[in-house]
């Protein structure tokens, strides 16, 4: 294995890597790297739903007090566990990006949801993108055929690798 593999794969500590034309491979791989963490339920929930909703603490009666935002030390049970896991879904984030990726994604005051969906967006591109995709491997299926000298592997894999993007792409071939 490679180390480029190996970053790509990630491990039970660090998020796997994201290199460029491989974004379907990091979500599937990074979902996976999430729920194998600690508070991977409240992960995985802040980046579906975003930052966990802010939490007031109500001024004294009789005071002229206003209302104050809940610290961190302040909360108890599921919501600090929340709050932990709105910060690691940026910070794991952060650490399977290049830096030529993280330059382009407006991470200063973005949640966890914030930057996962930007990320989609950059690597996945617009719909008439995908749409020029899905077309050049459907005629690639249908155009497919052995090449001369390329063994039966060479083929198979060949083959395999254009029925999983069209899979990824949902589109059902057989």
């Amino acid at each position: 294995m490679t180390s480029r593999e190996a970053l790509a794969i990630g491990t039970d500590t660090k998020p796997p890597v994201l290199f460029r034309g491989e974004y379907e491979q990091l979500k599937d791989r990074f979902l996976n790297f999430i729920e194998r963490q600690e508070l991977g339920d409240f992960i995985k929930q802040s980046l579906e739903e975003g930052l966990m909703e802010t939490k007031y603490r109500e001024p004294a009666e009789g005071t002229k007090e206003e209302r104050l935002a809940v610290t961190y030390e302040e909360l108890t049970g599921d919501n600090k566990l929340r709050a932990k896991a709105d910060r690691l879904a940026k910070s794991s984030i952060i650490q399977g990006i290049p830096n030529e990726i993280y330059l382009k994604i407006d991470s200063y005051k973005a949640s966890g949801k914030q930057m996962w969906d930007q990320l989609e967006k950059m690597m996945m591109g617009s719909k008439i993108g995908n749409q020029l995709k899905i077309s050049n491997c459907l005629h690639n299926f249908e155009k497919f055929k052995g090449r001369t000298g390329e063994t039966l592997e060479g083929t198979y894999d060949r083959f395999v690798t254009l029925l999983n993007e069209l899979s990824k792409n949902k589109v059902n071939k057989s």
